[in-house]
């Protein structure tokens, strides 16, 4: 607390050179079509240098298919960044991502462990400090899904507050249909990646929007091949061939 507050500057980067993820649970409880009513995780991906959403997905609880379905739909559709900035969640520490990364201290390690996905494809991984909201960029971006999104209109009733001193008169009153809340966060998040005003630094008024296609024009941006996308389409396990029948075990 003797030191001023750190200041990060990203001027000095481009669009896709970082990335950055995590799980957000959304204050809202969704009707699934299963019948399940929850209050659904979202995971996504956020470009460092300009604070765009690139990429994103929603499920009842944090796992890996999850991260690595809004890992595969960011590559496809901008590139394959430098960097990445995790947790150290299940969700992110896994052994089908970041195994044979320095520092994951997840799960028993072997020597027998295959790469996972990024560093296959050549990504540094970063892990934040535990516990720690202010070393994860996107957490200012789930400030304004919560501020935002989850008191949409269309939410009324089934917003249950950001707290449990927090909860609405009308708390749990109802809940929304999976598809109007799909809907809801997808218009959301267009609306968050557009707004004009930013002040960052890399914005400096312009829309993350506008701040990443800037960039992104005249970045040299590295694609996946078709070989290199199957990476992310298939899972890895690792385990001991039955001595009789050679089964998986």
């Amino acid at each position: 607390k003797c030191f001023p507050a750190q200041i990060r500057d990203r001027s000095g980067m481009v669009a896709m050179e970082g990335v950055n993820a995590d799980c957000h649970k959304i204050d809202v409880f969704v009707e699934w079509d299963d019948g399940t009513i929850n209050r659904p995780q979202v995971v996504a991906f956020q470009d460092l240098y300009s604070g765009k959403i690139l990429s994103w997905r929603v499920d009842h609880d944090p796992n890996k298919v999850m991260v690595m379905a809004a890992f595969g739909e960011m590559i496809e559709n901008w590139g394959i960044p430098r960097h990445c900035l995790f947790d150290n969640g299940h969700e992110f520490a896994n052994k089908w991502l970041p195994a044979g990364t320095p520092t994951r201290f997840r799960f028993q390690i072997r020597d027998s462990d295959p790469l996972g996905v990024l560093p296959l494809l050549g990504i540094k991984v970063h892990w934040a400090t535990p516990g720690h909201g202010q070393a994860k960029p996107i957490e200012r971006s789930f400030g304004g899904f919560a501020s935002d999104i989850a008191k949409d209109a269309r939410f009324h009733g089934a917003y249950v507050g950001n707290s449990p001193l927090a909860k609405p008169e009308n708390y749990q009153s109802r809940a929304v249909s999976q598809e109007v809340f799909l809907k809801v966060l997808a218009e959301g998040i267009a609306e968050h990646n557009a707004r004009e005003g930013r002040l960052s630094p890399t914005c400096q008024g312009r829309s993350f929007d506008a701040t990443f296609a800037d960039s992104y024009a005249r970045a040299a941006i590295q694609k996946a091949t078709e070989e290199q996308r199957r990476l992310w389409m298939l899972g890895q396990h690792v385990g001991t061939l039955h001595q009789q029948n050679g089964s998986l075990g």
